[in-house]
């Protein structure tokens, strides 16, 4: 049972309070109201600074935690404290799922160069576990909105605002742990936040050029390769887009500059020749997630 559980309504425009203070008297409750938006990482940071807990774990409304998931992630968490990773199942819109790290995704954290690792592609899945008072000591979340900026400004709006914690925490010194079993639905729709892939690249390497910026360039060579890849799978995602309006599959010489030292772009791009547009957008996703 969780010591505390914190609602944050960030200026939402149906009941999500009046449904949440019904809970009042069955959890250790504590809602959090806000008049307007503010945005993901101001809401997340405002439920940080409300938190007793010495250990936070992070749930998206849209997503749903499986009973076992409290337990599973606190003992992680016992066997070494730090950041902990959950798994999940994707939850797609015509009711398929997915295992998260059934597809390519690393099962266990690496045991050494973690944030070389972490830079590279980000491992750690968004609803996990992390001490309070580090969260709190990093100062606490923010998202990126462009990687056009010349030097992008973290705020309270955009996305990349899960990895960028990990990043920093991982660069004080903070390990990762991974519970492998799934203890999550995670729910893909067209209407999330990340459901635009372009978006979230761009979002994704604006947070790298602000960490290579923050960290003084010692990691350089390490953000630059994640950048490239990030590159080519966003140029993937507009060729998806192209053959999902031709009705066409990709000619082998539009998806030769896009291979990529990450296996999962290099694979996205060879199933655009041999998939249909239909096929692939089912195999792929439109994000090429999953």
């Amino acid at each position: 049972r969780p010591a505390q559980v914190i609602v944050i309504d960030d200026g939402s425009t149906d009941d999500t309070a009046t449904r949440a203070a019904s809970w009042a008297d069955r959890l250790p409750l504590t809602l959090i109201e806000s008049p307007a938006n503010e945005g993901l990482s101001a809401a997340r940071n405002r439920g940080l600074l409300a938190a007793e807990a010495p250990v936070v774990g992070i749930l998206d409304a849209d997503d749903v935690a499986l009973p076992d998931h409290v337990r599973l992630m606190c003992d992680a968490y016992d066997a070494q404290p730090g950041i902990v990773s959950s798994s999940a199942y994707y939850w797609l819109p015509d009711g398929r799922t997915h295992a998260y790290r059934g597809l390519g995704r690393r099962t266990r954290a690496p045991r050494g160069a973690q944030l070389e690792a972490l830079i590279r592609a980000n491992f750690v899945f968004v609803a996990s576990f992390a001490p309070t008072q580090a969260l709190v000591d990093t100062g606490g979340f923010r998202g990126f909105v462009s990687r056009h900026d010349a030097a992008p400004q973290p705020g309270d709006r955009g996305l990349a605002e899960d990895w960028d914690m990990w990043l920093r925490l991982a660069a004080l010194g903070v390990p990762i742990s991974i519970v492998e079993a799934p203890t999550l639905l995670y729910r893909v729709r067209d209407s999330s936040l990340a459901s635009d892939e372009g978006s979230l690249l761009d979002a994704g390497i604006a947070m790298l050029c602000a960490f290579d910026a923050e960290q003084g360039g010692r990691h350089h060579h390490a953000v630059r390769a994640s950048m490239r890849t990030m590159e080519q799978r966003r140029q993937l995602a507009h060729l998806q887009r192209e053959l999902r309006r031709s009705g066409r599959r990709a000619a082998v010489t539009d998806v030769i500059p896009l291979m990529s030292r990450d296996w999962r772009t290099s694979l996205r791009a060879l199933g655009l020749t041999v998939l249909t547009p239909e096929r692939a957008e089912r195999v792929l996703g439109r994000r090429g997630a999953w």
